[in-house]
């Protein structure tokens, strides 16, 4: 929280995803209250986990360097540190990694998976509004390029839809939102500086 501010300078999606275990552990009593959000934040670690040897059983075709750069990543630093801590970074790795993996290894996407996919990578703004627009843009570029390339020009412009309205809409709830919380809608107002 800035001096002078009524709300944290984090940006909200940590806390929104972290909030059903928030309230179970409020209502099964503060003994139960931090080993629940920790779980929460463990299941984001053990996605990217497995999304990690997934990626590595696909790109190489070999299970068991797959199965050994997932304990190496998953049982050390920072997996592990960020799997029982709250940072919103295990969620965008996890996020980005899965994207990607779906992106470059499905032999066909679906509606569906568009829709999905769009949604995720337009999240990444609730996690810290700039942060990871590094990793969002070539992504979103990505993603495009595959239903470009890789979709008959009949699904193409169902796909497309499928892909930038779902996004647009979790992009515009999180800039109302911090519209109506920041008083602007210029992504450096949720900052740090």
């Amino acid at each position: 929280k800035k001096e002078g501010t009524l709300y944290s300078f984090h940006s909200p999606g940590i806390a929104v995803f972290l909030l059903p275990f928030y309230l179970l552990g409020l209502a099964l009593g503060k003994g139960s209250l931090v080993f629940l959000v920790r779980f929460g934040m463990s299941l984001i670690g053990t996605f990217l986990g497995i999304q990690i040897y997934l990626y590595a059983r696909e790109a190489w075709g070999r299970e068991r360097l797959a199965l050994g750069l997932w304990i190496l990543a998953a049982l050390t630093t920072p997996i592990f540190f960020y799997s029982i801590h709250i940072y919103p970074e295990i969620f965008v790795a996890a996020a980005g990694l899965y994207v990607f993996r779906r992106l470059r290894f499905a032999r066909a996407l679906k509606t569906a998976d568009y829709v999905l996919i769009g949604c995720l990578i337009a999240s990444f703004v609730w996690f810290h509004a700039l942060k990871y627009a590094f990793i969002q843009a070539p992504l979103a570029l990505y993603a495009l390029r595959r239903l470009w390339v890789r979709d008959g020009a009949e699904k193409r412009s169902r796909r497309l839809i499928s892909f930038l309205a779902p996004a647009a809409v979790v992009a515009a709830f999180y800039f109302i939102l911090q519209r109506v919380l920041y008083g602007s809608f210029n992504p450096t107002s949720v900052s740090w500086q």
